[in-house]
């Protein structure tokens, strides 16, 4: 059997990221703000913002008192910066509109493999099923202790 062999890399002309986070965060006070009419202009404006600073894959979807995001991140941006960009956007949008609308001040934020991504988009997009009907996932979501129980 031959290895192959090959020079070794001296350099690297661009850069290659495939970097996925899924998101969470809530309404201040966990207060069930997101109405349908929120809802109505809340998630095309995280995903516009996400586009806007370079992130080509933006899912958002939610309930009445948190939501969730899938995203692409590029090399150049931490999730902190996402997540404090949507947070503050959205924020200044909803008092625009009127909206006493507040994020809490924390989030949750987990890497998810390529492999994963179709099923935590999946997940994001379906949020209200998964809260009626109670099949939410520990893994992509955390549950406050004796949810599932009720």
């Amino acid at each position: 059997m031959r290895i192959a062999t090959r020079e070794p890399v001296t350099s690297m002309s661009h850069v290659h990221s495939c970097l996925h986070v899924h998101l969470v965060w809530s309404v201040k006070d966990r207060a069930r703000l997101l109405t349908p009419e929120v809802w109505g202009w809340l998630a095309g404006a995280m995903s516009t913002k996400a586009r806007a600073l370079g992130c080509r894959h933006g899912v958002v979807g939610g309930v009445d008192d948190h939501i969730h995001v899938l995203a692409d991140l590029p090399p150049t941006l931490a999730v902190s910066e996402l997540v404090r960009q949507i947070k503050g956007a959205t924020s200044y949008i909803a008092h625009s509109k009127g909206a006493a609308l507040s994020w809490q001040p924390g989030y949750g934020a987990f890497a998810v493999s390529k492999d994963d991504v179709a099923a935590v988009d999946a997940y994001v997009r379906g949020q209200v099923a998964h809260h009626a009907d109670r099949t939410l996932r520990v893994d992509l979501e955390p549950v406050p202790q004796g949810l599932l129980e009720r």
